[in-house]
Parts: C-alpha cells; sequence; structure tokens
C-alpha cells in the first residue's frame, strides 16, 4: 500500500502540461497586450480614442487618398509646453473624436516632423495642425485656425478651435474633391 502511494506522487505528464498551457496563456496575454499598446501608442496621449495612422507621411498620404478622407497632421515635441496643454484638452474630448472621424489623423512627434516646408507655411512653431488634400497629398495652407493666432495661423491652444477648424475645413475640402470630379 506504502508503495502504491508513493507511486502516485510522481506525474511528469501532468507537470508537463500545466506548464504548457500557463506558458500558451502568458503568450496570448502578451501579444494583445502589445498590439493595443501599440495602436495606442500613435496617439501619444493626443486621444486614443482615435485613429491615429503611424507617424509616416508618405503612408498616411496613401491611406488617405484610398479612403478619400483629407489627412489631418498634428506637429508636436514632447518639451513643448503648448503641446502639453493641447494634449491634456484633446485626450478626452468626445468632439474631438467626432471630428476626426472625417479625417485620417496622424501627429508627429519631436523628429519625426516633416522636414518639407509645405508644414510650416509661416513658421516652425509648436504644435501646428495642417490640412493635406485628400486626391492631391498638398497641404491647404488655406486652411488655418481663423479664430487663432494671425502670426501664428497654424496653432491652436484649445480643443474647441481645433474642433471647428476641423468641421469647417472639412467643408471646404469635401467641396473641392466634389469640384474635382465634375471636371
Amino acid at each position: 500500500h506504502h508503495h502504491h502511494h508513493h507511486h502516485h506522487h510522481q506525474p511528469p505528464p501532468l507537470a508537463m502540461h500545466t506548464v504548457a498551457t500557463v506558458m500558451a496563456v502568458a503568450l496570448v496575454a502578451a501579444t494583445t497586450c502589445a498590439t493595443a499598446a501599440v495602436a495606442a501608442d500613435h496617439s501619444r496621449g493626443f486621444n486614443d480614442a482615435v485613429n491615429w495612422l503611424k507617424p509616416d507621411l508618405a503612408a498616411a498620404k496613401a491611406t488617405a487618398k484610398a479612403s478619400g478622407k483629407p489627412l489631418m497632421v498634428l506637429i508636436h515635441k514632447t518639451w513643448c509646453g503648448a503641446c502639453k496643454n493641447l494634449k491634456s484638452q484633446l485626450k478626452d474630448d468626445a468632439a474631438f473624436v467626432k471630428a476626426a472621424a472625417q479625417y485620417e489623423v496622424v501627429n508627429f512627434e519631436d523628429d519625426e516632423e516633416p522636414s518639407d516646408d509645405a508644414f510650416k507655411p509661416d513658421g516652425g512653431y509648436i504644435p501646428r495642425v495642417l490640412f493635406i488634400d485628400a486626391a492631391t497629398g498638398a497641404v491647404r495652407p488655406e486652411l488655418y485656425n481663423t479664430g487663432g493666432n494671425p502670426q501664428y495661423k497654424y496653432f491652436y491652444s484649445s480643443a474647441a478651435q481645433l474642433v471647428t477648424a476641423m468641421d469647417t475645413h472639412h467643408a471646404a475640402l469635401a467641396a473641392a474633391a466634389a469640384g474635382k470630379d465634375e471636371l
């Protein structure tokens, strides 16, 4: 009887099976977390509910061309106080999420900023927001913050200013796109 009891104490197959299961679960969890983090990472904290494209200008323009949605580009720096202020206003703003749905959106942080001068029509201050025509991929410099500082036309100090501009400019961009189709 004693011998039988001793035999019961060594079930290696079961132990191995348990380890394998635990590893598989850990692997799935790690993958899921990584995917979520990558998607949210492109927001840089500006609003995780918005579908920010990865910070690649050529790819973002191609996405806009394919979807027909104009592209909104937000240029910012990690160290910039005005950028942090805008970030804190946008991050939980439902109106911004709704406005952003009309666009493809991308933000460029620090050294990711496009070197093209079209992205600084009146200077390299930050944050700047520029609107790009979906079909042509061209920056539309006339689409700026009419409610802001005329010396820094592409600077937005509040979520409300940006949402207003996004809604207004979308109508202009959509009208331009419709005009092109008739030709």
